[in-house]
């Protein structure tokens, strides 16, 4: 696997662990995730934001690999 391969894969699990378990990091803890979260409509749609980029992170490791 190449290295952007692998730190794409990597990027992938930590969105999709962040959408899943609520750390305070990708929620609350950041006053730029807080702007985010408002711009976006709020904390349900911050997660579905969270786990599309998962996704589109781990579809491009795999073409990448």
């Amino acid at each position: 696997m190449s290295v952007w391969s692998i730190i794409l894969f990597v990027l992938a699990a930590l969105y999709a662990v962040g959408a899943i378990f609520e750390f305070p990091i990708f929620f609350e803890g950041n006053p730029k995730t807080r702007w985010l979260m408002a711009k976006v409509g709020g904390k349900r749609n911050w997660k579905i934001v969270l786990l599309v980029l998962a996704v589109i992170f781990l579809i491009l490791a795999v073409l990448l690999r």
